[in-house]
């Protein structure tokens, strides 16, 4: 097990990137907290994980509040005393929206709260711990190159931030022993399937599923990527490759 004896943090718990990474995790023997605004998920995950036989706690937590998290993170150590992981999934808001010519400020300002300022609480409140635990690792969720085109520009603003926020994280917990790196998936549109984790789809001309993404996450959650900090994985299935290029 890749993650025996782990504290795992997860944020963001929708049915795609969020529930395969906790599903992923705790087969790989952590014991995973999920934070998030969706009670009903939250429950649902809870219950998957633990008839699974493995170990989950859930928190109630708007992590675009600061005051939240604390709570929340509180309430998380009290439990297990330490966080090794932090995966910041929370956010998304992709849309082929309007133009920015006619987009609306309230969206841009949206966009970059629930993708921006969720990282910066999450990990603001989360390099304590890890400091105290000697060391630990946080990944970030930025885009992959297509997929970013293919926005609009307040998605695009607040993904090329995520690598901004990455980088520069990592240079300051370095001597910390505290890793920051972060995934760049494509277009993935499939939901969780359990299947996928337990027998990963090999085929690489394909559509992306949730799983490719759990298992890019689980390399930097793991000790497998002790030495790697203020990186990036695209998971595209190659698609940045085929990048159509006009030359006037």
């Amino acid at each position: 097990m890749l993650l025996k004896n782990k504290i795992a943090v997860i944020s963001g718990v929708g049915k795609r990137f969020g529930m395969a990474v906790a599903h992923l995790f705790s087969k790989e023997g952590a014991k995973i907290a999920l934070i998030s605004r969706n009670e009903e998920l939250l429950e649902k995950i809870k219950k998957e994980i633990s008839n699974n036989g493995g170990e989950v706690i859930t928190v109630i937590c708007d992590v675009t509040d600061l005051d939240s998290v604390k709570e929340a993170f509180e309430i998380i150590i009290k439990k297990y005393g330490k966080i090794d992981i932090l995966f910041n999934n929370a956010g998304g808001t992709y849309t082929k929206m309007e133009k920015m010519e006619k987009m609306d400020y309230d969206f841009v300002e949206k966009v970059i709260r629930n993708n921006i300022k969720s990282v910066f609480n999450t990990s603001k409140c989360a390099i304590g711990y890890m400091k105290k635990n000697g060391g630990g690792s946080i990944i970030n969720v930025a885009c992959a190159r297509k997929t970013l085109l293919d926005s609009n520009t307040a998605y695009a603003i607040s993904k090329e931030g995520i690598v901004g926020l990455t980088k520069n994280l990592a240079r300051e917990l370095r001597d910390e022993n505290i890793r920051v790196n972060f995934i760049m998936p494509g277009m993935i549109r499939k939901d969780y399937n359990l299947k996928n984790i337990e027998s990963p789809l090999k085929d690489l001309k394909r559509k992306g599923v949730s799983e490719d993404v759990a298992y890019a996450v689980l390399y930097f959650a793991s000790d497998n990527s002790s030495w790697v900090t203020g990186q990036g994985i695209v998971i595209d299935g190659g698609e940045e490759l085929f990048l159509e290029v006009n030359d006037g």
